[in-house]
């Protein structure tokens, strides 16, 4: 019987250690600083889903080096190689060149251009891609655009 209650007794204790030596990780706070490149730009209007990064990737090869840093202060900007503009001489990216951004715990991005305009999405970060998706209104039509980043730096 007493053989019974020690190993019973070395039991709880062994499984005790074990739970409470157990290391909790630490979890870094996900942030977006560094520098992306653009790989996907999907938009959905009225049902119908048009990858637009990839036909301008096809006609326009300098849309490939396209890039958005995030700085730790709160800041991006947009790199786009010298003469890359559409055939109107437009960015191709619907971003405007230099802005803040707020990036909270809920993975809302919000954007606020330089010349005024706010974009606000929802991100999913993972180690070297960012998914970022919205709603808007174009022209009274629902638009869906999820538009996906792959780290460079």
């Amino acid at each position: 019987m007493k053989k019974a209650v020690v190993k019973n007794l070395l039991g709880i204790f062994f499984v005790g250690v074990l739970i409470f030596s157990c290391k909790k990780d630490n979890v870094d706070p996900v942030t977006i600083d560094g520098t992306w490149r653009v790989t996907n730009l999907n938009v959905t209007i009225g049902g119908s889903t048009v990858d637009y990064w990839s036909l301008y990737n096809q006609f326009f090869p300098c849309t490939k080096d396209i890039t958005v840093t995030f700085d730790l202060n709160n800041s991006f900007s947009v790199f786009e190689p010298k003469g890359c503009v559409d055939d109107n001489g437009d960015s191709f990216l619907p971003l405007g060149k230099s802005g803040t951004y707020t990036f909270s715990t809920d993975n809302k991005l919000i954007l606020k251009e330089a010349g005024g305009q706010t974009l606000e999405g929802t991100v999913i970060v993972e180690s070297d891609q960012i998914t970022w998706t919205t709603k808007t209104d174009v022209n009274g039509v629902s638009t869906d655009i999820l538009a996906k980043f792959a780290r460079v730096q």
